[in-house]
């Protein structure tokens, strides 16, 4: 009986890191998009002369 409570919570425990983790990884992902995003407009606005220079 006890065993299986154990058991019981480390499932819970692995699951909710696994859940943690997913989060995690998502967020970056979304995070390194955006700042791929961010640069690729940068460049843009480079290349067209629509940026500043400084950035260039």
């Amino acid at each position: 009986m006890l065993l299986e409570k154990e058991l019981s919570i480390y499932e819970h425990l692995i699951d909710r890191i696994a859940i943690i983790t997913s989060n995690i990884l998502s967020m970056k992902k979304r995070f390194y998009i955006q700042f791929q995003r961010h640069i690729d407009d940068r460049w843009d606005n480079c290349r067209y002369g629509k940026g500043l220079q400084r950035y260039c």
